[in-house]
């Protein structure tokens, strides 16, 4: 889970739970819920009525799988102005994964499943390029298998001012 975060983060693409002085401020339908990033309380936060109840029809008899495989789950993230809770099974990361996002301004809330080889994203609207970044990112990086942990991609060089590079 940590190494899901570390790469969409060095891709500068998942931003760091924040504090609330260095966060953004969120408007909207579900601003309130902004306190929760940075915690650790996303099944809290996917149990409130303006989380759960959205979530409960989007997926249906799914969201049992999405609550089981968000078993062990890093810090809720804001990504802009969306909350995202990404998770995994317990010992079964890169088989059994799972992510959440709540857009903040407009209450739409979308998810996704990963299971084997199978990724299954839940979204009231159905167009791939209107998911949130978060979803779309976390979609590519499951589909590798999560593999990108073992090594950087071939065009990546990690550079450090400890190492002279």
């Amino acid at each position: 889970m940590k190494s899901i975060h570390a790469a969409l983060l060095g891709a500068g693409l998942l931003t760091v739970s924040a504090t609330a002085a260095a966060a953004p401020t969120c408007h909207g339908k579900l601003a309130s819920l902004q306190v929760y990033a940075g915690g650790y309380d996303g099944r809290k936060l996917l149990a409130e009525p303006a989380v759960a109840v959205p979530l409960t029809k989007l997926l249906g008899p799914a969201l049992r799988q999405l609550q089981k495989t968000l078993d062990v789950a890093g810090p809720v993230d804001l990504v802009g102005c969306n909350l995202v809770v990404a998770g995994n099974a317990q010992m079964k990361g890169g088989e059994e994964d799972a992510i959440v996002d709540i857009n903040l301004y407009s209450g739409a809330v979308a998810a996704g499943i990963q299971s084997g080889r199978r990724i299954r994203i839940y979204a009231a609207d159905a167009d791939y390029s209107h998911l949130p970044i978060a979803v779309r990112d976390w979609a590519v990086v499951a589909a590798t298998g999560f593999r990108y942990r073992a090594r950087p991609p071939a065009n990546t060089l990690l550079v450090s001012p400890r190492h002279g590079r």
